[in-house]
């Protein structure tokens, strides 16, 4: 027979894939009422006691007083410990505690900055560090740039050879990041994942689904960033080079940071959000 939806959850645990436990623990230590407890201990004590009668005559007469008997007690206790770690209940502690005061936004789009928002949707991660060694092969690097070339004429789009070989050289310098989408089929979520908090390396990610995990993931954040076209990328960078004046390297950094963004960062169609939990519903 199968089970009904209401079965199927009350049977079910949650498999978390990223826990950003700084942030979960002090969410919860400002909602709950007591802080963030590290572990619980149970202490069962046991009391026993033994009592001893002495009595009895020598040559028929009692040792102690005719018809008296003598009793000795000794009391014992002892006691047993057993202690619990609740870490791994914290996430599920917090997802009761934003559920319980009405903390969460189911949809991203009518969220303001800042606010907490569950996403569900198609989760892919992408480990750039792998793509950063990879670039630093010459071969490597010069098989990517005419694969480029290929694809772009494909596309019947203009290409700068020299502009291709200087993008492939910027991403080398990057540092190691790993990011992550969620595509909930009607907006695309994009983060950084730190990779200390992914309860599985992202190197195995990659290795078992390639940068598309199957199945439906839930992301809890906070937003952080909303779509924003070319244009107004270009127009921020160009209002914050104006704060700098007569300081040519900061503007120059402007300029390149904003290019690494379109190259390997979020994209514009995009939002941003800041993550504390991914996770899947695992029935059991």
């Amino acid at each position: 027979m199968a089970k009904s939806k209401k079965e199927q959850t009350e049977q079910s645990v949650l498999d978390f894939l990223y826990v950003d436990a700084v942030r979960v623990r002090s969410f919860i230590s400002q909602l709950g009422e007591i802080g963030v407890l590290d572990g619980v201990t149970e202490t069962d004590a046991l009391d026993a006691s033994k009592a001893t009668t002495f009595s009895g005559s020598i040559g028929g007469e009692p040792i102690i007083g005719s018809g008296v008997e003598r009793t000795s007690e000794r009391a014992t206790s002892e006691s047993q410990s057993r202690t619990y770690d609740v870490q791994h209940r914290l996430p599920v502690s917090l997802l009761n505690l934003l559920e319980t005061q009405n903390l969460i936004q189911r949809k991203i789009v009518d969220a303001a900055i800042g606010d907490l928002v569950v996403c569900s949707g198609t989760l892919s991660i992408i480990d750039t560090s792998f793509h950063r060694e990879l670039y630093s092969s010459a071969k490597m690097k010069e098989l990517s740039v005419r694969r480029s070339e290929e694809r772009l004429k494909k596309e019947g789009q203009t290409y700068d050879l020299e502009s291709l070989h200087i993008e492939l050289d910027m991403i080398r310098m990057i540092p190691p990041f790993v990011q992550a989408l969620v595509d909930t089929g009607n907006v695309a979520v994009w983060l950084t994942l730190r990779p200390e908090s992914l309860t599985t390396p992202p190197h195995e990610i990659n290795m078992k689904h390639g940068v598309v995990l199957q199945g439906s993931w839930t992301l809890l954040g906070i937003k952080d960033s909303t779509p924003s076209l070319a244009p107004e990328i270009l127009q921020d960078a160009t209002r914050l080079k104006g704060r700098f004046e007569n300081q040519s390297m900061i503007a120059e950094m402007i300029d390149v940071l904003t290019a690494l963004r379109g190259y390997v960062g979020r994209p514009p169609s995009s939002y941003g959000v800041t993550p504390l939990l991914i996770y899947r519903e695992a029935n059991t």
